[in-house]
């Protein structure tokens, strides 16, 4: 039998917590209030109207953690279809964006944006050099994208080094390298989670204890 997670009481509030779906939903005036001020965004970044408020919101994060020279040459790796780098382009004109992803579909995609004279992408693994010169480079964002190279290479982190040596080739002596990832403990050791130790009271996903809906989840 499948159960609907979803419905009030199938879930305690830990287990809802768990799922995301302990958030309180936004009232009507607060829902209304919220698209205003997306509106007045919009209206004073034009180029940004086909970018969701999610993606900005993560460019700004990004930018916040950098502070370049203007002219600055930034390469965004594992780009995807380009939003987030379209939009730091959008919102720094100052500094020169290329985003990189070795999915042509993605670049094919990210270069309908690409009209800005501040931005362009490239198809390419972000493994290797790129045809890049050597410390060439000012900065290099790796958002959430190492972790993917660690899973697609049958969990081998060498892989994960021997891509950021490369990209640290690339960087200039006093570069910036932002990484934004899950970390890894060193070899030897192991995350610790601590959870109260409450026994089950039976199998449906609605009677497991914390630690059991863990295991369950990651199974």
């Amino acid at each position: 039998m499948v159960q609907d997670i979803t419905k009030p009481g199938a879930l305690k509030q830990g287990h809802r917590a768990a799922f995301g779906l302990d958030k309180v939903l936004p009232t009507v005036p607060e829902i209304e209030q919220q698209s205003a001020i997306n509106k007045d965004y919009y209206e004073r970044y034009p180029l940004l109207k086909d970018i969701s408020i999610n993606d900005i919101s993560k460019a700004w994060f990004t930018l916040s953690h950098l502070l370049p020279e203007p002219g600055a040459k930034i390469l965004d790796m594992g780009c995807g279809s380009g939003a987030v780098t379209y939009a730091m382009a959008v919102l720094s004109p100052q500094l020169t964006f290329t985003g990189v992803d070795h999915d042509k579909d993605y670049i094919a995609k990210a270069k309908k944006r690409d009209s800005l004279p501040n931005l362009s992408f490239k198809k390419g693994d972000i493994t290797t050099n790129l045809k890049l010169e050597e410390k060439s480079i000012d900065v290099i964002i790796n958002s959430f994208i190492l972790h993917k190279i660690y899973s697609s290479n049958r969990y081998n982190e060498r892989q994960v080094v021997k891509a950021m040596e490369t990209q640290f080739s690339l960087l200039k002596d006093d570069g910036i390298m932002f990484v934004r990832d899950y970390a890894m403990p060193p070899p030897g050791e192991y995350i610790l989670m601590e959870m109260p130790d409450n026994q089950s009271k039976g199998e449906d996903i609605h009677d497991l204890s914390e630690p059991d809906l863990l295991v369950w989840y990651s199974e």
